[in-house]
């Protein structure tokens, strides 16, 4: 059966794929979107490369983000999973963060690790960006959640440019993947 949509069968491949043949790269997604070595090193110099204005945005403020202070890092990172993940056209706290724990999960981080940290980075921003008070503890940003950005999002620019699929292409691939 021929596919409608316009990648083809390839997309229907990798959209009709189980999540768990995603995270453990036992078929043939594993050249696809399998494990990730090396991933600064293909972030920060000029491997990556794409004809996908989204994954170049999300590059250029992951790599905006090495040597800024831990406020601006994190503020730059979480535009980069926005800008990698989110649909752009609604609220993006819920759908950036379930697409993370999609795309982005590994057997060492599930995909309900994934979303529910990224929901708690969020409300972060959010409380940095409107001037509430961040005296909690649990509300303060710190370097460890940098650091869980920067991976994370570089893990997804790396995927997203493997897959090689424009935004709306990724976005369907992502809600048709059952988490």
């Amino acid at each position: 059966m021929r596919s409608d949509h316009p990648i083809g069968e390839e997309f229907d491949m990798l959209a009709n794929a189980s999540l768990n043949d995603v995270r453990s790269g036992s078929s043939e997604l594993d050249i696809v979107v399998g494990g990730i070595s090396g991933s600064d090193s293909l972030l920060e110099e000029d491997e990556i490369n794409s004809e996908h204005p989204y994954i170049n945005l999300a590059l250029e403020l992951y790599r905006a983000s090495i040597g800024a202070t831990t406020k601006l890092g994190f503020i730059l990172l979480m535009n980069g999973m926005e800008s990698l993940l989110g649909p752009g056209d609604m609220e993006p706290r819920y759908s950036t963060s379930r697409n993370a724990g999609v795309l982005l999960a590994t057997p060492e981080d599930q995909p309900e690790d994934i979303f529910k940290r990224m929901m708690g980075l969020f409300k972060k921003r959010s409380m940095l960006f409107f001037g509430q008070s961040d005296a909690k503890r649990s509300r303060k940003i710190e370097e460890e959640d940098v650091e869980y950005l920067r991976t994370m999002l570089g893990r997804g620019i790396i995927r997203a440019n493997r897959l090689g699929f424009d935004k709306a292409c990724l976005l369907h691939l992502l809600n048709r993947s059952k988490f």
